[in-house]
């Protein structure tokens, strides 16, 4: 099993795990913050924005597939107006 460690979360001192794709920087080819090579900057500001944006993102994320199933639980029980 591989297991990954989260660079943005390693920066700020703590050794918290990759989520993977429940990241909201995760997208189909990897770790956004990995491509773009932000996990090398030493500026603790912009890691700390990093981790709110990377918040703020999963939350929409969650509120989107959230209103899509129960849009399509609504249309499997035949009330989708």
């Amino acid at each position: 099993m591989d297991v990954r460690a989260c660079h943005l979360s390693g920066n700020l001192g703590g050794p918290l795990r990759c989520t993977g794709a429940a990241c909201g920087f995760w997208e189909q080819d990897g770790c956004v913050i990995e491509t773009l090579g932000l996990h090398r900057l030493n500026d603790a500001e912009l890691t700390a924005l990093l981790v709110q944006l990377r918040g703020e993102l999963e939350a929409v994320r969650f509120a989107e597939e959230r209103a899509t199933s129960r849009g399509e639980f609504a249309r499997r029980l035949g009330h989708d107006d």
